[in-house]
């Protein structure tokens, strides 16, 4: 049974009881930034975390950075993944039966994540905001949110934290 928790917004993610698991799943985190910042913490740690918990049969996460390394503070965040990539190597979608876009500022619409629409595997996107002005949006974002193969869009608020705080 699938319930989501009335936590603070930094908890709200769906879970699953603790006994049951999802070991037909074969999930790939794309788009991950392992800063090892306060967004980090917020939403994509929590995010790992549930799905480490589900004990899915493959785990991957691939991480946005070109170098093929990463910052220490957000080595914690890879606990229970089984590999993690860098957006340099090349990654075979049809390991997978699930792409999750990982939590940030924007979409990407990223050459793996079309990849996977057209190797018809289901996205699922969490915690992006969409830009102040949705005119901005590039038409290829726009596409990509329509397409058939983003099954759930779970947005964040309609501006940055940056924004709404900066003082003018």
């Amino acid at each position: 049974m699938i319930t989501i928790s009335r936590a603070p917004v930094y908890e709200r993610c769906i879970k699953i009881k603790p006994m049951e698991s999802l070991p037909m799943l074969k999930v790939l985190v794309v788009i991950v930034y392992a800063y090892g910042n306060l967004g980090d913490e917020m939403e994509t740690t929590p995010l790992l975390r549930q799905i480490a918990a589900w004990q899915p049969a493959l785990f991957d996460v691939q991480v946005m950075d070109k170098s093929g390394s990463f910052d220490g503070s957000g080595i914690r965040m890879f606990s229970g993944v089984d590999n993690v990539y860098f957006s340099i190597n090349l990654i075979n979608i049809s390991n997978y039966n699930a792409i999750i876009h990982a939590p940030g500022p924007r979409l990407s619409d990223s050459a793996i994540m079309h990849a996977a629409c057209n190797s018809r595997v289901p996205v699922f996107i969490f915690a992006i905001t969409l830009a102040e002005n949705p005119d901005k949006m590039t038409e290829a974002a726009w596409s990509f949110l329509e397409s058939s193969c983003v099954r759930l869009l779970v947005l964040r608020e309609p501006i940055s934290y940056k924004h709404a705080f900066s003082t003018k």
